[in-house]
């Protein structure tokens, strides 16, 4: 009995194996990454950008870093009311 090669449909359409990265052009152009940092800016969201407009949000202890874990929701009202929260 002969068995054929499986092959997948993400085989076919996206398993390319003569692709070749272009990772050695990506650390070339150190203008263009300069010029737009992917990972020092903050991620941006519907919710981060309309988080004024919602209620019952608790504010990310870290801008830069909201998606942290954040245990102030976790803590009693009287702490979280007593500490003071940067924006």
């Amino acid at each position: 009995m002969k068995v054929e090669k499986y092959s997948s449909e993400y085989d076919g359409s996206f398993n390319n194996e003569e692709f070749t990265s272009n990772s050695a052009q990506l650390k070339k152009d150190t203008k263009l990454y300069k010029k737009y940092p992917l990972y020092k800016d903050p991620p941006l969201s519907y919710w981060l950008q309309n988080k004024q407009n919602i209620q019952g949000i608790t504010t990310p202890p870290d801008y830069l870093q909201p998606f942290k874990k954040n245990t102030t929701f976790s803590k009693p009202l009287e702490e979280i009311l007593d500490e003071s929260h940067s924006e």
